[in-house]
């Protein structure tokens, strides 16, 4: 088979685990951006519109160092020609096959989960140890350990395992939190941008997902739009909660809140639930086109086919 779903760590970019399918591509920060200070807790996506893989010659070109040091000798004397060279290697520019121009900032982002106390969100930091278990040609997996995180006095440490199917818009995750010691509520997130935009989300309770048509970082620059969505399977309650002004303003880097899905955590259990994305160009032209994809893969989800064989 040709390489069709495949990632990898990028040392070379703080850690970055990033991976990709030939619908959408995905990434989460490791320990390296967590020592700079930086605070981004969720996932990240990049859009992309061809089945290719894109997202090894994205990173190359971004991060090749003669042309960082040429960017950086031009700005010093020809600050256009030092910005036309960065847009002609950056992957926040479209180049013909996507780009990344969803902001994750302090917030869950894509799809992240995480526990809840007092209703108040636990926000995981980034990952500790990783481990590829599968890296292609159908299915990328990769098991995830996270620092431990003080819940109740307890030390708890998740662990996640994250597996992207080729085909599917949708990663599957499967989530463990050892050492919690009562059942806690945990929440699948994706963050709201934008007052105007944040009304274009829709979450069903019933069939325990939340959606969410985010406007881009750059809404001005064409960049179309960023159908997002997770299906919480076991969800007792679906709803959108924004941020108080400071916490908005100060510890949320501007968001609006959260649209988030929610269930009970039981210790000792497993968590699986899915999350992922869609663009506007590529398969995906309206919120109401997204919206019926994650209806029916939550109808899959939650009543999977099933299989007897009769002797």
């Amino acid at each position: 088979f040709d390489t069709i779903t495949c990632g990898r760590q990028y040392p070379e970019r703080v850690d970055d685990i990033a991976w990709e399918n030939d619908k959408i591509a995905f990434r989460t920060y490791g320990p390296a951006l967590q020592a700079t200070g930086e605070r981004a807790f969720g996932y990240d996506i990049w859009v992309k519109s061809v089945a290719e893989p894109v997202v090894e010659k994205r990173y190359e070109g971004e991060l090749n160092p003669e042309t960082k040091a040429r960017i950086s000798e031009l700005k010093k004397t020809d600050p256009k020609a030092a910005d036309e060279l960065y847009k002609s290697v950056s992957y926040h520019v479209d180049h013909g096959n996507g780009l990344d121009c969803y902001k994750v900032g302090p917030t869950l982002g894509g799809g992240t989960a995480a526990l809840m106390v007092n209703d108040t969100i636990v926000y995981p930091y980034c990952y500790k140890t990783f481990e590829v278990l599968d890296n292609g040609p159908l299915r990328f997996t990769v098991k995830l350990t996270y620092n431990p995180l003080i819940v109740n006095g307890d030390s708890v440490v998740e662990t996640r395992l994250i597996s992207l199917d080729a085909g599917s818009q949708l990663n599957k995750t499967v989530v463990t939190y050892d050492n919690l010691k009562e059942t806690t509520p945990v929440v699948a997130g994706i963050v709201l941008h934008d007052p105007e935009s944040s009304a274009q989300y829709k979450v069903s309770a019933e069939k325990g997902y939340v959606t969410y048509a985010d406007p881009t970082d750059n809404p001005n620059n064409n960049n179309g739009t960023i159908f997002v969505g997770a299906i919480l399977p076991t969800a007792k309650d679906a709803k959108a909660v924004y941020f108080e002004e400071k916490e908005k303003n100060d510890l949320r880097g501007g968001a609006d809140g959260h649209v988030l899905a929610i269930a009970d955590y039981t210790p000792g259990s497993e968590l699986v639930y899915y999350w992922g994305a869609g663009w506007s160009k590529y398969g995906f032209d309206t919120i109401e086109d997204w919206n019926a994809y994650i209806d029916e893969e939550a109808s899959l989800k939650s009543e999977p086919l099933t299989v007897s064989i009769i002797k």
